[in-house]
């Protein structure tokens, strides 16, 4: 007995040394490590690899063997599971998976960018999200029948795996699980699978070809998006939806067939599928969404079905090889874009089961030469036909009421349009840049003409704008070249900026006397406009109103006191207007008396309500003075003449300036009866015609020491230059004693501030 538990404690001894890195006795939920790997035990019987929150290995394990069994003190133990994250990170080149594994865990191999390949055993049922993600060397794959599911981005970003077939035992292929392989040329899909998920195979840059088995009802959101090299596509009957974004950016994508089974086509479906040449849309799609065929830049023919209702925004926008197209009656919407940038469409038809031209509905086709608009149609949405540089005539249905920003905007062979009676306001751009618009229409219902409506219709020649329009927004005729003259509406009361500027043949203008403001830059290089006359209800003419408006020879203000701006008018334009507020400058307060009339010439400006800023020709006025002949306060009157009315008075005062007798040591002491001469100057100069413009007082002095006035001498001009006069008086005193000689003007004898200083002599 005691030899049978001998041997029987020896066997177990001994199968427990066979069992290599045996670990000490665990229990569930416990992890133990057994040659270098962690394990973490599930049961009685089995464990996983790793603890299911971080790596199984540690960092820089180049190779794993996973045994099928492994043991420790309390027993062996079947590895069933490779836990999430048993991998993740690690340099692994090689790994050996055991057929007891049932199942790989969420990102248990995931950046493990050195793994060439991979041997899935035939036990393995599930693989986990992300479980191979990002195993960027993995260049083989093959998952064995087993295998009936495989989470989401299971084999995402394998960038150097080549082909992979799906077992059939998959039913769905979950979302991203093959996207971002760039190097997957070829994948089978097999019969079992049913929906193709969200970004399934997205960024396979290298997949040509796919064949969709009869067994899938739906392809996802990005399914196939940006698959660039995939040129066929095989869509089988049993399809009943694609998704948004399904084939978004496959750019060498020829052909694609869509079956009658297909109900749902998404959004953007086959967006920016730019070699895709023709397409035909089945009978049992209602809806072509939002963006489905943007940017197909290759797509020359396409057939919409009776049964579509509605046409999405942007839904053909870009296809700019697309050259017919047939709306039929059925659709009643047409979302904005929908055709825009359609470069190659020639012509089209609207149904009559539309009541709005969506914004930017035919933006951009170029060559669009005709478009029939039922009279179903009440809207022209912003920028609906802008850019149809081709368009040469338009026909506008009655029932339209309302036309949007830009609506034909550089529509450049437009001739001639009529704007129906509905119509209440021209919106901004509206007809901007259409340069060979000759002709417009506007009715009596449009009150309102908005901002660059018709700027740059460099053919429009006539304009009659009617009573009704009481607003003009600014360049609103900016650059309309042609145009030779305009009247205004008795109701506009301001002209904005630039409204009329580089309208080059405007002659004549005519501005109603309701207009308060003439904005900046209003008729700015209106080079052919000879006249203007401004009413006076105008309160401002803003800066550079009138520049550069080369031929403007005569403008007429009929206003009081308006507010200029800066060079409002050209400096060469005669200003017809009432002078009596105008300013004068150059008219100084006081003058010298010269001998002679003193007659400035000043100069009139006419009158901001802050500044002056236009100097009026001097033809314009006369010039006639009162009292300016004489010492004292005189006065200039200026009056308007030739079409200027009003005058405006102003007062200056005429002072006299003192006159310098020369003193010379002869004047000390003079000979009784005999002439000497005396010299000055006076300034500033005086008239050379006055012979006796000063005199020279003699005074005696007397017994009492008072000097006593004896008699004068005149003194005869014998110099002048521009600024003073030299005088020389012949003096003959006849009487001894002191005297004193004094220099005066002569015709202000008692103007004692007038005199000049004294020189005092002795006569012998």
């Amino acid at each position: 007995m005691w030899r049978r538990v001998c041997f029987v404690t020896a066997v177990v001894a001994v199968a427990m040394c066979a069992l290599p890195g045996m670990a000490s006795a665990v229990g569930v939920g416990e992890t133990f490590v057994s040659s270098g790997i962690t394990y973490k035990v599930l049961g009685a019987d089995q464990v996983m690899v790793g603890d299911g929150i971080a790596a199984a290995v540690p960092a820089g394990s180049l190779s794993a063997t996973i045994p099928s069994v492994v043991g420790t003190e309390s027993g062996t133990y079947s590895v069933v599971a490779i836990g999430d994250f048993a991998f993740k990170w690690r340099s692994l080149t090689s790994i050996t998976i055991p057929d007891s594994v049932i199942s790989i865990g969420n990102s248990a191999f995931e950046y493990c960018s050195s793994l060439t390949s991979v041997t899935i055993p035939g036990s393995v049922t599930t693989i986990g999200p992300s479980a191979f993600e990002c195993c960027s060397s993995l260049t083989t794959l093959t998952i064995p029948d087993s295998v009936t599911s495989i989470g989401t981005y299971a084999f995402s970003g394998c960038s150097s795996l080549t082909s992979v077939t799906i077992p059939t035992s998959i039913g769905a292929i979950s979302s991203s699980t093959f996207s971002h392989c760039y190097s997957l040329t070829s994948v089978t899909i097999p019969d079992s699978v049913t929906t193709i998920g969200y970004c399934a195979f997205e960024y396979c840059s290298s997949l040509t070809t796919v064949t969709i088995p009869d067994s899938v009802a739906s392809i996802g959101v990005y399914a196939f998006s940006r698959c660039s090299s995939l040129t066929s596509i095989t869509i089988p009957s049993s399809v009943a939806a694609i998704g948004e974004f399904a084939f978004s950016r496959c750019s060498s994508l020829t052909t694609v067939a869509i079956p009658g089974s297909v109900t749902s086509i998404g959004r953007y479906a086959f967006e920016n599928c730019s070699s895709l040449t023709s397409v035909i849309i089945p009978d049992s799609v209602t809806l072509i969404l939002d963006g489905t065929f943007s940017g197909c830049s290759a797509l020359a023919t396409v057939t919409i079905p009776d049964s579509v209702l509605a046409l999405g925004e942007a839904a053909f926008s870009g296809c700019s090889s697309l050259k017919s197209v047939s709306i039929p009656e059925s659709v009643v919407q047409v979302g904005s874009n929908a055709f825009s940038g359609c470069a190659s469409l020639t012509s089209v038809a609207v149904p009559a089961s539309l009541t709005q031209l969506s914004p930017s509905v035919f933006a951009g086709c170029s060559s669009l030469t005709s478009i029939t608009i039922p009279g179903s149609v009440t809207s022209i949405g912003a920028y609906a036909l802008r850019g149809c540089s081709s368009l040469t005539s338009i026909t506008i249905p009655d029932g339209v009421g309302s036309i949007g920003r830009a609506a034909f905007n550089n529509c450049s062979l437009l001739t001639s349009v009529t704007i129906p009676g509905a119509v209440t306001s021209i919106g901004m751009y509206v007809f901007d840049g259409c340069s060979s618009l000759t002709s417009v229409t506007i009715p009596e219902t449009v009150t309102s003409i908005g901002q660059y409506a018709f700027q740059g219709c460099s053919a429009l020649e006539t304009l009659v704008l009617p009573d009704s329009v009481t607003s003009i927004g600014l360049r609103a005729f900016y650059g309309c070249s042609s145009l030779s003259s305009i009247s205004l509406p008795s109701g506009v009361e301001r002209i904005e900026f630039q409204t009329f500027g580089y309208c080059k043949a405007l002659k004549a203008v005519s501005i109603p006397d309701s207009v308060k403001l003439i904005g900046d830059s209003a008729f700015e290089n209106c080079l052919s406009l000879q006249s203007i006359t401004v009413p006076g209800s105008v309160l401002q003419i803003d800066g550079g109103a009138f520049f550069n408006c080369t031929s403007l020879a005569v403008a007429v203000l009929n206003v009081d006191r308006p507010t200029l701006g800066m060079f409002a008018f050209p400096p060469w334009t005669r200003i017809v207007t009432d002078i009596s507020s105008a300013t004068v400058s150059g008219l100084s307060a006081s003058y010298a008396y010269t001998g002679s009339a003193v007659m400035p010439k000043p100069r009139v400006w006419i009158v901001g309500r802050t500044v002056p800023l236009h100097v009026l020709d001097p033809a314009d006025y006369t010039l006639s003075y009162a009292n300016n002949t004489a010492v004292g306060k005189a006065t200039i009157i200026i009056e308007g003449r030739n079409g200027c009315g009003g005058t405006v008075t102003k007062n200056f005062s005429i002072a006299r300036t003192k006159a310098a007798l020369s003193r010379s040591t002869s004047w000390t002491r003079l000979t009784r009866g005999k002439t000497y001469y005396a010299k000055g100057l006076i300034s500033p100069r005086h008239s050379t015609t006055d012979k006796n413009t000063v005199k020279i007082r003699a005074y005696k002095k007397r017994s009492d020491g008072k000097y006593h006035y004896v008699q004068s001498f005149t003194a005869k001009y014998s110099y002048y230059s521009s600024t003073k006069t030299r005088y020389t008086a012949a003096v003959n005193l006849k009487s001894r004693g002191t005297w004193k000689l004094v220099a005066y003007h002569a015709a202000d004898s008692r103007n004692i501030a007038t005199f000049g200083s004294a020189d005092y002599v002795v006569v012998r």
